[in-house]
């Protein structure tokens, strides 16, 4: 069961309950993956008053109404957004870390440009040296599957600061709870 939509992912958004106030990173670029879970979790995280750091490579862009509607939910709930080209930098401060891939072939439909793509951000990887760019307490999320080594490191993606079990658990709640709305 999924709850992805061409343009939005609202199981994602659900899956997500934030425990932690402060800066919320949402990034990565290449992967075979689209686009549609950053754009539901630049839309939601305002409202829980998280600041939004997006960071994602050029060739990477969201739709631009939902880049508006992300900066006007921003405007309304008196958080920040910040859209940045750098992945340090995006790690900067942050005490959660949402990492996810992007995918070439949305932005194009040449599989060799994509690839080239693919091949240029492979140092977009979340690892250890950059989770401690963020604070000490910093969380590391995904909604899973990752592909380990790809997107994330083993000692990320295992490590003390990792929720990614405890927010797939979450998913399975939400998809339990639609699966019994739908049966009624």
């Amino acid at each position: 069961m999924s709850g992805r939509l061409d343009d939005d992912h609202r199981e994602e958004r659900a899956q997500f309950t934030p425990e932690e106030d402060g800066r919320f990173l949402g990034l990565r670029g290449f992967l075979p993956e689209t686009d549609v879970c950053a754009q539901s979790l630049v839309l939601q995280m305002p409202r829980f008053g998280l600041d939004v750091v997006l960071a994602h490579p050029p060739e990477f862009k969201l739709m631009p109404e939902v880049m508006d509607q992300a900066r006007d939910q921003a405007r309304k709930f008196g958080v920040g957004f910040e859209v940045v080209h750098d992945m340090d930098a995006a790690f900067k401060d942050a005490d959660i870390i949402y990492a996810k891939s992007w995918g070439a072939m949305v932005h194009t439909p040449d599989p060799e440009e994509g690839g080239r793509i693919i091949k240029k951000y492979e140092s977009w990887i979340t690892d250890e040296r950059k989770m401690t760019l963020a604070k000490p307490d910093a969380i590391y999320m995904h909604p899973l599957p990752a592909d380990r080594n790809i997107e994330v490191t083993d000692g990320v993606m295992d490590g003390p600061n990792s929720v990614v079990y405890d927010e797939a658990e979450n998913r399975m709640h939400v998809q339990k709870a639609v699966m019994a709305l739908t049966m009624r």
